[in-house]
């Protein structure tokens, strides 16, 4: 048989927050929660998550929090799993 090919109405991602590693602490850039359909990211479409003033430095490494991950299927909302 053939792979069965599924639509996504939506791939949603819920972030509730963005931080930046500076040295030995961790700066909050964006505290603020917001849900993004991914779908709506493509064709070189983008958004801005979260816009701040840090310090300046050296940032090594950048953490997001996902609060909820779902997609939609035929309006049905089914939850997703991503790995750490």
């Amino acid at each position: 048989d053939a792979p069965t090919i599924v639509t996504f109405d939506s791939v949603n991602i819920t972030f509730s927050q963005l931080s930046a590693h500076l040295d030995s602490e961790w700066v909050t850039v964006q505290g603020d929660t917001m849900t993004v359909n991914l779908l709506d990211l493509i064709n070189g479409n983008t958004i801005t998550f979260g816009s701040a003033e840090v310090p300046a430095g050296k940032y090594t490494q950048i953490r997001i929090k996902i609060d909820d991950a779902y997609v939609v299927v035929d309006g049905q909302r089914h939850a997703m799993t991503l790995p750490s």
